[in-house]
């Protein structure tokens, strides 16, 4: 009995995931629905839950487009992508490539951009716990070897390079507020940082020589360059 539940439990599986319905003809009928209406319940329910999980981690962009126009883009994206890992977390990790590269999205930069920012800043509070350098330790360093030192940044960081005001727009609604700057395309790009400050993910946007630095850091430029 076990082995045929488990059987079953897979053939439920695959139609859900991957549209195989040959459990189908394990199924009877309803009293009152065809039996291919009756799967495709669960299988609806399935989509619906994971558009939900995508709308929980990206709060500003479903702020943003709306909860017609976020389910739009979100159950596109769970089409092309199905999840391939039993954590719920890890669903909506491709979603900010996808709102970039795909249309009708891609032509709205600033969708991508926000869906990054909310990205980097959930991986960056659930990033490894590593110990930061304090001044403490830094004042230890004797002054002739500082030139030859090389950094190595907290697994929190993340660096993007945003095209449109963004940022702006997600700070304008991150809170609830309802209104937002208008959305332009920036003269030159906007370099922007994540990182996790203690225990509270943040993000700040940089003036160019500063992301230059920092770009050149985590490639393992020596300090005294």
């Amino acid at each position: 009995m076990s082995g045929r539940f488990a059987e079953l439990q897979d053939m439920m599986q695959r139609a859900i995931l991957s549209g195989d319905m040959a459990v189908l003809e394990t199924l009877g009928p309803g009293a009152r629905e065809d039996k291919r209406v009756l799967l495709d319940v669960y299988r609806g329910g399935y989509e619906l839950r994971l558009i939900e999980i995508i709308g929980n981690d990206h709060p500003v962009l479903l702020a943003y487009l709306g909860e017609k126009n976020f389910k739009g883009l979100a159950r596109t994206y769970v089409r092309d992508h199905p999840s391939t890992n039993r954590n719920a977390r890890w669903v909506s990790q491709g979603l900010a490539d996808f709102a970039a590269t795909a249309q009708p999205w891609a032509d709205h930069v600033e969708m991508g951009e926000i869906a990054w920012l909310e990205r980097a800043l959930g991986n960056a509070f659930d990033c490894t716990d590593e110990p930061a350098i304090g001044l403490e330790a830094l004042a230890t360093i004797a002054p002739e070897d500082w030139a030859g030192l090389t950094l190595r940044f907290h697994a929190s960081l993340s660096r993007a390079d945003f095209a449109t005001n963004a940022g702006d727009v997600w700070t304008a609604l991150k809170d609830g507020g309802e209104e937002h700057p208008s959305v332009i395309i920036l003269d030159e790009p906007q370099p922007v940082v994540v990182w996790r400050q203690q225990l509270t993910p943040t993000w700040r946007a940089m003036a160019a020589e500063e992301a230059m630095m920092l770009d050149a850091a985590r490639e393992g430029v020596p300090f005294g360059v």
